[in-house]
């Protein structure tokens, strides 16, 4: 049996070559600035998180939520819903952490919940919402 490693071995230049060949092959070729698959018919990674396309999605997000509400008009009132984290009883699937277990669980290492615990709080979110509708409604 061979051995364990923690991550996968980083391609040696020559490898790297053989990979972009079968990429391209395939119609796809790798982001240089987050290393993301992208088709080659893309001009350019358009991903977010991308270190070479965040700031431009930002400002861009940005730019459409004024334009929207200049062409609105009226007052408007905008809110972010965020669900609860472990304080309400979304429980982390620790089977799947990637980090040691002395560290909080989060978004960052790829930690998911539970997935029974998530379809609940998902089921039940659906009547908050219905709930928290006049509310948000009279606000406005």
């Amino acid at each position: 049996m061979g051995a364990l490693v923690s991550r996968p071995a980083e391609l040696t230049p020559v490898g790297r070559r053989a990979d972009d060949a079968l990429l391209e092959a395939r119609g796809y070729r790798r982001c240089e600035h987050c290393g993301k698959l992208l088709p080659l018919h893309v001009s350019r990674c358009r991903r977010r998180k991308c270190p070479s396309y965040g700031e431009t999605w930002a400002r861009d997000t940005m730019r459409k939520i004024r334009e929207n509400l200049r062409a609105y008009g009226g007052l408007a009132a905008m809110c972010t819903l965020t669900a609860p984290g472990v304080d309400a009883g979304l429980v982390w699937d620790r089977e799947n952490c990637s980090h040691d277990a002395s560290e909080r669980c989060g978004k960052e290492y790829g930690c998911k919940v539970l997935p029974a615990v998530a379809k609940v709080w998902n089921d039940a979110s659906r009547g908050w919402w219905r709930e928290a509708q006049p509310v948000v409604q009279a606000a406005c």
